[in-house]
Parts: C-alpha cells; structure tokens; sequence
C-alpha cells in the first residue's frame, strides 16, 4: 500500500471521536490506526468501539484515546510473512505492520491476503 493509501486509515491520538468517525465513514474499512506525533503505533479504533464508547458515556465527545485499543495486532516488517496466519489465528481483518520504531508502514486487509494465498 502506498503512503497516500495508508493515510486513509491514520488518525492522530489527539484526534476527537467525532473526527474518528469522519475518517472512518471516508475510509469505508471501520477502523483507524491511531498513531502519535512521530507516526508511532499508539492504537486502533474501530466502528464497534465508538458505538461502545458512546453507549458508555453518553456522548461522542471525546478523545480517540478514550476508545481506542491500546494494544492493537500489527506485525514487525520482518514478520510480514506470518500475516496470513496470524489473521486467521486471531479472527482480525486487518493488521498493521511496522518498522522498528512501530511506525507502519503498511496496513494489509484480510480479504487482500485470502486472494493472494489462493491465487
């Protein structure tokens, strides 16, 4: 994927709720990976878990870091391989995968993967 294409599925951690849910209805995937100033894997953040978040406070108002999964799967560049498995492993539809730094450098689909494998 490339970088214009990742940014889709970025939000900052200092990003509202609100403005989560504008990002993901563009993205049409459910989830953001919310990342920190320096690009860095802080999190994840799906459909799901503002619908929880809102249902528990109340109120859309608030910040990303209020919601998000804190301890999101992603994958080392170097593992990239043990994507297909892990997916499958864990039931998750995508992943993000990272540099050394956990700065992502790609984030793969569930749906992208199972096509390749079975091609």
């Amino acid at each position: 994927m490339q970088i214009q294409e990742i940014e889709k599925y970025l939000c900052m951690e200092s990003a509202t709720i609100l403005e989560a849910m504008e990002q993901i209805g563009r993205n049409t995937a459910g989830i953001v990976y919310v990342v920190d100033k320096n690009r860095r894997l802080a999190g994840c953040l799906t459909d799901g878990d503002i619908r929880r978040f809102i249902i528990r406070t109340g109120s859309p108002k608030g910040c990303v870091t209020q919601a998000m999964n804190p301890d999101p799967q992603y994958l080392y560049e170097v593992h990239r391989e043990e994507m297909y498995e892990l997916m499958e492993a864990k039931h998750i539809f995508s992943i993000a995968i990272v540099n050394s730094e956990k700065v992502i450098t790609d984030i793969v689909f569930h749906d992208a993967v199972r096509q390749f494998k079975n091609v």
